[in-house]
């Protein structure tokens, strides 16, 4: 259900991410029609040819400015939201990996506990039997040592899932300050 819940998140921040950029874009195209409305009216002013072309060169290069830091936040962003969808897929890898490992070790403790009645069995019995009591004793040994070497890979596992889910975080953070830097942009070039 986590998994589920972390998938939702992801997308609503990517539409959101989306709907900020196209908003951006609407605000550069706005830019860009109050410059062309800028230009008439300078046209339609008094101004000295020399004054007006210098303004209006320095309202395109404003423009030009701001389209390639738009262009340069986009980037980012998108870079980001790939750092994001890398992170939790891994998250969910790591996870199904640990489920996959707790049911593996469920079913080897099973047949464990199974073994040890077996042998508690066997040893009732002649001696004849003892060479099947010893390799089922080497079974339930091997048996102990795979759950030992799985509980150390989930325990491995945990803890990657506690680093991928501090970069995630990081990730998360430089993200949402790359938006600010956005929207300051876009305050400042209106």
């Amino acid at each position: 259900m986590g998994h589920k819940t972390k998938f939702g998140v992801l997308i609503a921040v990517i539409v959101a991410l989306l709907a900020f950029i196209i908003w951006g874009q609407q605000r550069l195209k706005t830019a860009n029609e109050d410059a062309f409305t800028y230009k008439k009216a300078l046209d339609s002013e008094a101004f000295a040819a020399n004054s007006k072309d210098r303004l209006i060169k320095e309202k395109q290069e404003e423009i030009d400015v701001l389209k390639e830091q738009n262009k340069m936040l986009r980037d980012t962003i998108d870079a980001l939201k790939s750092e994001v969808v890398r992170l939790n897929s891994n998250l969910r890898s790591q996870g199904k990996k640990i489920l996959a490992n707790q049911k593996l070790m469920k079913e080897m403790q099973i047949r464990e506990d199974s073994l040890v009645k077996e042998i508690g069995r066997l040893l009732g019995l002649q001696t004849a039997n003892r060479g099947a009591i010893a390799k089922m004793e080497n079974e339930r040994l091997e048996i102990g040592k795979n759950m030992s070497e799985l509980y150390e890979e989930n325990e491995y596992l945990k803890d990657s899932i506690v680093t991928e889910t501090v970069a995630k975080e990081e990730v998360s953070e430089e993200l949402a300050l790359k938006k600010k830097d956005f929207l300051k942009l876009r305050i400042i070039r209106l």
